[in-house]
């Protein structure tokens, strides 16, 4: 596992994005402003290491994937 901090990973206009990739398919999320997610975050990748595999990304991180190459959604206040 590998962590990379970057001033932008596009898009620009959506804070905090991060990208996951795998054998299967990028996963990008975004929008990810409260400390809860990023420890959901961080137990979905351990979790993960641990595994061997990318495991499915929990539910509560749903809400903040999007494609990179179409407008990224933004999440609710109520999403958090």
């Amino acid at each position: 596992m590998q962590l990379t901090i970057a001033e932008c990973l596009g898009p620009c206009d959506l804070v905090n994005v991060v990208a996951v990739f795998s054998e299967d398919e990028p996963i990008w999320l975004g929008g990810l402003v409260d400390e809860e997610r990023f420890v959901e975050l961080l137990l979905w990748a351990t979790a993960s290491r641990d595994a061997g595999r990318l495991l499915p990304l929990p539910s509560s991180l749903q809400p903040h994937r999007f494609d990179r190459f179409t407008s990224p959604p933004i999440p609710s206040e109520s999403a958090s």
